[in-house]
């Protein structure tokens, strides 16, 4: 009788057991999990543990289809000394543009003693003839770099993404990291004067022309809407613009670890903007980076500028040609 009670109440204590891990425990911690969960692109509000804090909500799993992963390596596989890394946002059809870039500013790979690897940013378009020529551009230059996302205006923010994932994997050991467009001419001189500065830090760093106190638009017809649903906030942070910005080789990588943990917005110099509030890092401000496009041409004004805006190729080729023969002012 002993022996059967004994065997009653192991059974008792064990089924008691079963219940317990079954059904209990998993409610009560499925409960705590499901409060710090949010949907795809939605930023983490809730006083998380960090597993949770750290739960990528905006993954970039976008695919390269056109890679150089030797552009800051030797031939020998080693690390260069990469002291500058530019990215350049292109699209397929500007050809020509980019061309202009290969033979005039973007032509230097050694400045102020400082090596500089110029690479251009490109999405997927659905012309398979523009996609041919680019593979044959790429083939000759080996200086494109292509995910598979849609080429789109609301996409630009990828193409940023998409190379701050490339420094990350790719370029860790460059010092500096620089975003830019097509149609944008920039003093690679300039810009390594200023970068070797002894007042320029060399980790979290980021400077460029500053915006502040910039409220998003609410007008839908305006190229650059930001529903309220999408950004609540009354106020954008501080921010570089897009035209072009250069930050420290360190925060680049950061960037992009950031990006996936916020909310993605269409407007990429304010997203980035947004993560480098996340970081605690403060954007610096620089007068000779420029957004404006000076129309009425002036060699000494554009030869003390780092970016100039709203540059055609024979622009380019112009002040290239100009800037080479170090007139004085």
């Amino acid at each position: 009788m002993t022996l059967r009670k004994s065997f009653l109440i192991l059974a008792v204590v064990v089924i008691s057991n079963v219940i317990l891990l079954v059904f209990v425990l998993p409610s009560r911690y499925n409960f705590a999990w499901h409060r710090c969960l949010t949907t795809a692109h939605q930023p983490i509000k809730c006083n998380c543990t960090d597993s949770v804090k750290d739960t990528i909500v905006n993954s970039h799993e976008y695919k390269l289809l056109i890679n150089e992963p030797q552009a800051c390596y030797d031939t020998a596989g080693s690390p260069r000394e990469v002291f500058l890394l530019v990215f350049i946002a292109t699209i397929h059809a500007h050809t020509e543009q980019r061309q202009a870039i290969r033979e005039t500013w973007g032509s230097p790979r050694d400045v102020r003693g400082k090596q500089i690897v110029t690479l251009f940013l490109l999405a997927q378009n659905k012309d398979a003839a523009l996609q041919q020529q680019v593979e044959k551009e790429s083939s000759k230059h080996h200086d494109l770099l292509q995910e598979d996302f849609q080429d789109t205006y609301k996409n630009l923010t990828l193409k940023t993404i998409m190379g701050m994932k490339w420094v990350s994997t790719h370029c860790r050991h460059a010092s500096y990291v620089m975003k830019t467009d097509d149609d944008m001419y920039v003093s690679y001189d300039n810009l390594v004067k200023h970068l070797t500065d002894a007042t320029t830090l060399s980790t979290n760093y980021a400077v460029g022309r500053l915006h502040k106190n910039i409220f998003p638009i609410r007008d839908p017809k305006s190229r650059w809407y930001m529903s309220k649903e999408l950004y609540p906030g009354r106020m954008y942070p501080p921010y570089l613009s897009g035209a072009g910005y250069v930050v420290t080789g360190d925060l680049a990588g950061k960037i992009y670890q950031t990006s996936l943990k916020l909310q993605y917005l269409h407007i990429e110099d304010v997203f980035v903007g947004e993560c480098l509030k996340s970081l605690n890092t403060m954007p610096k401000d620089n007068s000779q980076f420029t957004c404006w496009s000076n129309t009425e041409y002036s060699y000494c004004d554009s030869h003390r500028m780092i970016t100039m805006h709203n540059f055609s190729s024979s622009r380019m080729r112009k002040l290239w040609s100009d800037h080479q023969r170090q007139t004085k002012c």
